[in-house]
């Protein structure tokens, strides 16, 4: 008989259905109870299903068996961050870290608590260590790009939102943001492409046609920012939709 250890280690990458993945892990774990690899993969499952109670189960057996796991101690603290416990959060990075200094996830969201404590010099060397250690995931980039812009370092931010929005360029979130940037930075030329390019994706993208709006108006383009204020008005999203209202106004 096969043993299902391939299958579970694949599981996020092999099956976008999550639940399929669910079945699949509990499967293996069933058959390899003691396997500390299906055990933690299965934890990551869950959290990716929002299930934290099932996640936090399995990751602490996986932890009794060897508490000398770093990923399945980053994926505790994840589910820790999710129900509200920074600090057992932060103590479970740290302790990951501490089993495995190259580990970018763990730097990553200690550096997440960190600047939600005010600890920015400290977030931005966790995150300059995330990046560094993973240079291609945007995700990492956008938030140190975030937290430099947060802390006035704009030029730097500039590069990592960059770097970002080119690792995935078919994210509105990271376009949106760089964009918001560059029209602080007084670059609304580029600004503009990145707020067109979101709307080339998503037609409707409220955010997008408001952001847009706003900065056309400010360039006195008065006609074409009224078109996209127009279209944000109908937003589902209340904030947007007033805010795109007040503008009309005015």
């Amino acid at each position: 008989m096969k043993k299902p250890y391939g299958i579970v280690r694949n599981i996020p990458r092999r099956f976008g259905d999550l639940t399929r993945a669910a079945v699949a892990g509990e499967i293996a774990a069933t058959a390899l109870p003691s396997d500390t690899s299906v055990l933690t993969t299965l934890g990551d499952v869950y959290l990716r299903q929002g299930d934290i109670d099932k996640a936090k189960k399995v990751l602490r057996c996986a932890l009794t068996i060897n508490p000398d796991l770093p990923e399945a101690t980053v994926y505790l603290g994840m589910a820790a961050v999710r129900e509200g416990k920074l600090t057992v959060g932060e103590t479970l990075f740290r302790s990951a870290i501490n089993l495995q200094p190259n580990l970018a996830a763990a730097h990553n969201d200690l550096a997440s608590i960190l600047a939600h404590q005010g600890l920015y010099p400290e977030a931005a060397f966790h995150l300059q260590k995330a990046v560094a250690i993973n240079p291609a995931d945007a995700q990492v980039h956008h938030n140190y790009g975030m937290l430099l812009a947060r802390i006035g370092s704009a030029d730097n931010a500039l590069i990592e939102l960059k770097d970002a929005v080119q690792l995935e360029p078919t994210s509105v979130r990271l376009r949106l943001d760089f964009g918001d940037l560059l029209v602080r930075t007084g670059d609304g030329v580029q600004a503009e492409r990145e707020f067109q390019a979101v709307i080339t994706q998503d037609s409707d993208n409220g955010e997008a046609h408001l952001r847009l709006g706003l900065l056309l108006s400010h360039d006195g383009r008065e006609k074409e920012a009224q078109s996209h204020l127009e279209i944000a008005s109908h937003s589902s999203n209340p904030e947007v939709r007033q805010a795109a209202l007040k503008a009309l106004r005015r």
